[in-house]
């Protein structure tokens, strides 16, 4: 927890494949970050992990992408003010996504959640408050349904639209 809390200068982050959870708070506050190498194997992230780190917009080998293909658990605030995020992959995994997740990445457009694992209560208040106003949030074909009525109401604007893949 708090690992690299409030380290300003932090641009680039070089992870092993050993590295399993990024604990409460791990890079908050770290205004310059820009990328972070991998978190292939990361299965859970604990509360405002990346809090306010405004610059960002990759993690992972994918160019303004955060990926993450293990994901469990993503906690409350984790990426809470993440300005320059513009695009977010779940690889299917996901169980649960925490209150105010994503509040305030306004340039978040598209957010992709393979997971057919989550369910009305595991989606957070406001998880998507404050994203891109007519962003995608892709979900399986599936899940387009039921989704529909787990993801109503957590913040997201009038035109963010649900599609099925």
């Amino acid at each position: 927890d708090f690992a690299f809390y409030k380290c300003y200068k932090l641009q680039k982050v070089t992870c092993t494949k050993g590295i399993t959870t990024v604990g409460k708070g791990a890079f908050n506050y770290n205004k310059a970050l820009v990328s972070i190498s991998t978190l292939q194997n990361v299965v859970s992230i604990g509360d405002s992990a990346f809090y306010k780190c405004y610059k960002l917009n990759r993690i992972g080998g994918v160019k303004n992408r955060v990926s993450l293909y293990r994901v469990k658990t993503i906690g409350s605030k984790a990426f809470q003010n993440c300005t320059a995020m513009t695009n977010f992959y779940e690889g299917g995994s996901l169980t649960k996504l925490g209150e105010n997740c994503f509040y305030g990445d306004k340039k978040l457009k598209t957010i992709t959640l393979n997971s057919k694992k989550l369910t009305k209560n595991s989606v957070g208040k406001n998880a998507f408050k404050g994203i891109y106003s007519k962003a995608t949030i892709r979900v399986p074909g599936s899940k387009k349904k039921v989704y529909l009525t787990y993801l109503k109401g957590k913040g997201q604007g009038k035109k963010v639209s649900i599609k099925g893949m």
